[in-house]
């Protein structure tokens, strides 16, 4: 086991000759440091002085940025509104464009439709009056289809208009 302990001894210690070794080179070493105090503390105050103007700048340069960047900021806002306002009317304007087109289409379309319903009306009206000629020719040559019968009508005709005018 390991025992620690304080030696009390100052003589025993050499703390005195420490503190007289120490001392000594204060004492003797002083003058030297001294001379370089006034040059050092100069050169930190230059420092120090330099130090705080490179902040001041870096402060405006800072204050400035911030400025451009909301600047900035604002130019990218009225920007996207014009983008916006332009697509908007860029829309309307291919939307009126859609809607005219379509209606002249439609216009089209429904003039065509007309037409073509008029040629098949009027095909259809063609055949049944075609049909109705040849059914009533038909009857006719199966009325007057025998010369007897037709003679017989002639006189029945001939008759009744006689009776008729007298």
């Amino acid at each position: 086991m390991v025992q620690i302990s304080i030696n009390t001894d100052i003589l025993e210690t050499g703390v005195i000759n420490i503190v007289v070794f120490v001392g000594g080179i204060f004492i003797l070493a002083r003058d030297y440091f001294t001379s370089f105090l006034p040059e050092r503390k100069q050169t930190i105050v230059t420092s120090v002085e330099d130090a705080e103007k490179r902040a001041s700048d870096a402060e405006q340069r800072l204050i400035q940025a911030i400025k451009q960047f909301f600047l900035t900021k604002i130019l990218i806002n009225e920007t996207k509104l014009k983008t916006l306002s332009a697509r908007k009317g860029t829309f309307e304007s291919v939307v009126s464009d859609i809607r005219k087109d379509l209606k002249s289409r439609f216009q089209r379309a429904l003039a065509a439709f007309l037409s073509k319903e008029r040629q098949t009306f009027l095909e259809i009206n063609q055949q049944i009056t075609s049909l109705i000629l040849k059914r009533t020719l038909s009857k006719a040559q199966e009325t007057f289809s025998a010369k007897t019968r037709a003679e017989q009508l002639i006189t029945t005709t001939i008759s009744k208009l006689e009776g008729d005018l007298l």
